[in-house]
């Protein structure tokens, strides 16, 4: 079984996409996910190098079975005919094509780093990004032969605004006992058409409090103020340096329930989902599949490569076509669930981005 960067490198990937390290999250999407986290992880760590290992043994074995039968006809009318088979090139071709196949671990190799390859074109930190595949530095879009077609960036994607959809972030202690609780109590909102940039999150000192076994930790989206200016040179570094801050009263209000507990990264992620609004497909199954069949006929079984010089078909790029296209098909169908969730999630609050249509819960 592969045990080499590129699987492990994938699998890494397919946690990140899969919220699988954040089964101490409680509320939304995650709290869904934790329901089916062990299943996924046994997919990620146990079934997903298992089931490319033994797809490509068994192709490994039919095409090998090919060549074995190619082989033995042509020695048997090379004999008939009175030729010495040694001295056949066809043969002797069929013979290199045979003891030059890769290793099981080549196979599984290339095929990790297509995988991590083709999704990393469109998953960013775990979200779904709105681009199409990409090719020598160009965006390449779907095209059905009308004379004109409209195309945009966010074309059948929901918008969702994450400051509507995140208003409570909440995680477990390490010893399950106790949960903490992010929302903002305060946002300043942006006057007239200017958007300002820098606002901070910091502590509502007030609104810092246990209720029942859930601390409760409400911050204040607030610009930029002469105190908060103070803190660094510039926007990250004050945010930073006002997150030690807040890191340390958190801290302290946990007291021991905290060990082991890493606040700073939660805190870290609350705000960032909190800042950055994300995108929902509408067909996500649909988009993905057919970005894959377009991406195995580019990098795969690309003519230039998929074709040997005696015009004969790479039998190697096959195995790795068909195992790519299996898994990929097989992930794809999880993400397809989990987008479907997020639907139903957001609700009303997901609007079709250039027609101001709002997905319905009915």
């Amino acid at each position: 079984m592969n045990e080499s960067g590129s699987l492990k490198k994938f699998q890494k990937e397919l946690k990140v996409l899969f919220r699988s390290e954040d089964k101490d999250f409680n509320w939304g999407i995650y709290r869904i996910m934790n329901q089916k986290n062990a299943e996924i992880t046994q997919f990620i760590d146990k079934e997903l190098p298992k089931i490319v290992s033994e797809k490509i043994t068994s192709l490994r074995s039919d095409f090998g079975s090919e060549i074995e039968q190619e082989l033995s006809a042509l020695e048997k009318s090379l004999y008939d005919a009175g030729v010495d088979p040694k001295t056949s090139p066809k043969y002797q071709d069929l013979l290199k094509k045979k003891k030059e196949g890769r290793s099981l671990s080549e196979f599984e190799d290339s095929i990790f780093n297509h995988l991590l390859e083709f999704f990393s074109h469109y998953y960013q930190d775990g979200d779904f990004i709105n681009q199409f595949y990409f090719k020598d530095d160009q965006y390449l879009i779907p095209y059905d032969g009308s004379e004109t077609m409209l195309h945009w960036a966010t074309k059948d994607m929901y918008y969702v605004k994450s400051s509507d959809q995140y208003q409570r972030f909440s995680f477990q202690t390490p010893d399950e006992k106790k949960m903490v609780t992010f929302n903002v109590s305060v946002r300043e909102e942006e006057k007239g058409n200017k958007k300002g940039t820098n606002k901070y999150f910091v502590l509502d000192a007030d609104n810092l409090e246990w209720i029942d076994n859930e601390l409760v930790c409400s911050f204040k989206n607030i610009f930029e103020t002469d105190k908060i200016s103070d803190f660094g040179k510039n926007k990250t570094e004050r945010q930073q340096a006002l997150n030690e801050e807040i890191v340390k009263d958190i801290s302290e209000k946990l007291g021991e329930h905290g060990k082991g507990l890493d606040v700073k990264k939660n805190l870290v992620k609350f705000q960032k989902r909190y800042v950055e609004d994300f995108f929902i497909h509408k067909d996500l199954k649909g988009f993905l599949e057919g970005q894959m069949n377009f991406y195995i006929n580019q990098e795969i079984v690309h003519i230039d490569s998929f074709i040997n010089d005696d015009g004969s078909f790479n039998d190697d790029l096959k195995i790795i076509a068909k195992v790519f296209k299996d898994i990929c098909k097989n992930i794809v169908e999880k993400l397809s669930l989990l987008e479907d969730l997020k639907k139903k999630i957001c609700g009303r609050r997901a609007c079709s981005v250039g027609k101001g249509r709002f997905i319905s819960n009915d």
